[in-house]
């Protein structure tokens, strides 16, 4: 048993999960660069996901918005080749598309 901070108890069960080895390995390594523990990494993804329904889920805190966004920043699904240095041809080539179909 525990106290939650708000004066009453919090009974806590012990539960064991078998993960998958590369699950693990995955789980593991986001603890320790985030400097927790797996158990309580395990923890906040299960009461995020299943969050208490009397209760608004609340933003996370862990971190800035550019540490959520930071493995995104500088991803980019798309084409190769460098567009921004064709801008100019791109619009015209859509230009001229669009007076051949009379919508110009």
């Amino acid at each position: 048993m525990e106290a939650d901070g708000g004066g009453s108890a919090r009974i806590e069960t012990m539960t064991t999960i078998t993960l998958p080895d590369d699950l693990e390995a995955r789980v593991a390594a986001a603890a320790e660069r985030l400097g927790t523990t797996t158990e309580t990494l395990a923890i906040e993804a299960i009461e995020k996901r299943y969050p208490v329904a009397d209760q608004p889920q609340q933003p996370s805190t862990n971190g800035t918005l550019y540490d959520f966004l930071k493995p995104y920043i500088g991803v980019w699904d798309g084409p190769a080749d460098n567009l921004g240095s064709r801008v100019k041809e791109i619009f015209a080539e859509g230009m001229e598309e669009k007076k051949r179909q009379g919508r110009l």
